[in-house]
C-alpha cells in the first residue's frame, strides 16, 4: 500500500504528516483491499451509485462547500482580518500585500505601477508608489486612512469595467441571446411555418400568423430581427397566399366558401384597407371570368334541330347567370363597405307604362338608387356574355315563352340587390332582338300575377 500511495502521490508521501499518511492507506485498504466491492463495477466511468466515479463526485461537492464557507467565514471577518494584518509589523505579509495590488494595477493600461517619463526625460514616481513606499516605511503609524492604495486600486478597477460596459455591450448582448435562444429560434422559424400552412391550406393559421408578426412589429419597433422576420411573412402572404385565394376565387360555387376567401383576402395586403374599390377591381373580373366558364360548360352547338335539348340547355345558362351573379354581389355587400354613386338607370319606352289585366301600372323604381358603377359594369358584362353565345347560334325569335319567362325573373332577382341591374338587365335582353316585344312583355305581367299569387297564398 506504501508503494501504491507513493506513485499516486508522485514520490511526494514524505511530505505528509503520520495521520495523513494512515488516512491516505485507510482508504487504500478500503478500496483495494475490500470483500463487499467488485473492482469492474467500482472502477466504472459510470456516474452510477458505488462507483469511484460517485464517490469523486461526492468528494468535490464537500470540498466547494467547504471553500464556500471558507470564503464566507473571511468575507463577515475581513475587517477583524485587515486590523490583525495591520497590527503585526511583519513586513512580509506588507511586501504581499503591494504585490497583490501590483497584479491589480497591471489591469488598468492608463495608471500602472512604472515611472512616467517627464518632458526633460527624468523618471518621476507616481502618487500610488509614494504610498506604498510609505506604508512600507512607516508601518509604526498604523495610519486609518479610508483612500488607501488598495481602496484606490479597487476603484480604478470598478471604473475601468464599468466604462468598458458602456462602450462594448456584446457580452451582454451573447448572453441575452444564449438565455432567449429557444424564443428566436420559434421566431425565425415564423416565416417557414406561413408557408407551410399556406401550402396545405390552413390560411385561417397564415392569417393569425401575418397578425402575430404585425403585432411583434410595433411592439419592437427597432429590432431589425423582427423587421426581416415580418418581411419574409409578408412575402409569403403577398405571393403564395394571395395567388392561392384569387385562383379559389374562380373556382368556387358556394356561398360558405366564398365568403371565407373573401375573409382571407381582406386580412391581407393590398386588401386590408377600409376602402375597397381595389378590391372590387381584383373581385369582379374573377367572378366574371368564373361564369363565363360556367356559362360555356352548356354548350349548344351548331345544331338546334332538338327544340327540347337546346331549350334546356339555354335555361341551365340562365339559372347559373341568376345563382352566380346574384350570390357574388350579394355576399360582397354583405360583408365590405364600398363607394357608391346615385345613379337613376332609366328604362327603354318600350318596356315603361306596363299594364296589368286590371289595368294598373307596372312601374318600376324610377328614382336614383346608391349605385357602385364596377357592380353595374359587372352585370352588363355577365349578360352580354349570355346573349351573345345565344345569338351566335341564330336564335332570334326561337325561343319560347318559357326561356323569356326566366330571363324575367332573373332580372327580378337583381332587383332585389338594386333597382338599376334590374333595369339595365331588362334593356339589355330587348336590345339583342332574341325575342319579340309582346314576348318580353307579357313576361313581365306572367312574373307579377305569379308573384301575387305566391305572396297572396303566403
Amino acid at each position: 500500500m506504501d508503494v501504491i500511495l507513493n506513485d499516486l502521490l508522485d514520490g511526494s508521501v514524505d511530505k505528509l504528516t503520520n495521520d495523513e499518511k494512515e488516512y491516505c492507506l485507510t482508504a487504500l485498504r478500503d478500496i483495494l483491499q475490500s470483500d463487499n466491492k467488485s473492482y469492474d463495477t467500482y472502477f466504472s466511468s459510470r456516474a452510477s451509485s458505488g462507483t469511484i466515479t460517485e464517490e469523486i463526485a461526492e468528494i468535490d461537492a464537500e470540498i466547494s462547500n467547504l471553500e464556500r464557507k471558507m470564503r464566507d467565514l473571511l468575507v463577515s471577518n475581513k475587517n477583524a482580518i485587515v486590523n490583525e494584518v495591520l497590527r503585526n509589523e511583519d513586513t512580509k505579509q506588507l511586501g504581499s500585500i503591494r504585490s497583490d495590488l501590483e497584479q491589480l494595477w497591471e489591469l488598468d493600461n492608463i495608471v500602472t505601477n512604472t515611472k512616467k517619463l517627464n518632458s526633460t526625460g527624468v523618471q518621476e514616481t507616481t502618487s500610488d508608489d509614494l504610498s506604498i513606499e510609505e506604508l512600507l516605511g512607516q508601518s509604526q503609524s498604523k495610519k486609518e486612512d479610508k483612500d488607501d492604495e488598495f481602496h484606490t486600486a479597487l476603484k480604478k478597477l470598478r471604473n475601468r469595467m464599468s466604462k468598458a460596459q458602456e462602450k462594448n455591450t456584446v457580452t451582454g448582448n451573447l448572453a441575452s441571446v444564449l438565455d432567449n435562444l429557444t424564443n428566436i429560434t420559434d421566431l425565425m422559424e415564423l416565416p417557414y411555418l406561413a408557408r407551410t400552412c399556406i401550402r396545405t391550406g390552413h390560411y385561417q393559421e397564415a392569417v393569425m400568423l401575418y397578425t402575430h408578426t404585425n403585432s411583434l412589429r410595433v411592439k419592437y419597433p427597432d429590432s431589425t430581427i423582427i423587421e426581416e422576420i415580418c418581411q419574409n411573412v409578408l412575402k409569403e402572404i403577398n405571393t403564395t397566399m394571395l395567388t392561392g385565394l384569387v385562383k379559389l376565387l374562380s373556382t368556387s360555387s358556394t356561398v360558405n366558401s366564398m365568403k371565407k376567401i373573401l375573409k382571407y383576402l381582406a386580412a391581407i395586403p393590398p386588401f386590408d384597407v377600409k376602402e375597397s374599390s381595389a378590391f372590387l377591381n381584383v373581385f369582379l373580373p374573377v367572378r366574371y371570368k368564373f361564369i363565363q366558364g360556367e356559362i360555356s360548360a352548356y354548350s349548344i352547338g351548331t345544331d338546334v334541330s332538338n327544340d327540347s335539348l337546346m331549350e334546356m340547355m339555354v335555361k341551365r345558362k340562365i339559372e347559373v347567370l341568376r345563382e352566380h351573379i346574384y350570390v357574388s354581389l350579394n355576399v360582397f355587400c354583405k360583408s365590405f363597405s364600398f363607394a357608391t354613386e346615385e345613379i337613376n338607370f332609366p328604362l327603354i319606352p318600350q318596356l315603361s307604362n306596363i299594364k296589368d289585366k286590371n289595368g294598373n301600372t307596372l312601374s318600376t323604381y324610377n328614382k336614383p338608387v346608391a349605385t357602385n358603377p364596377l357592380m353595374l359594369q359587372f352585370v352588363r358584362q355577365c349578360l352580354s356574355f349570355l346573349l351573345k353565345e345565344l345569338t351566335a347560334v341564330d336564335l332570334k325569335y326561337k325561343l319560347s315563352d318559357s326561356v323569356c319567362l326566366q330571363l324575367v325573373y332573373c332580372s327580378f332577382r337583381l332587383f332585389d340587390l338594386n333597382a338599376n341591374f334590374h333595369k339595365l338587365f331588362l334593356n339589355q335582353v330587348y336590345e339583342s332582338g332574341l325575342f319579340k316585344k309582346e314576348q318580353l312583355i307579357n313576361a313581365i305581367k306572367k312574373r307579377s300575377e305569379l308573384a301575387s299569387v305566391y305572396s297572396y297564398g303566403s
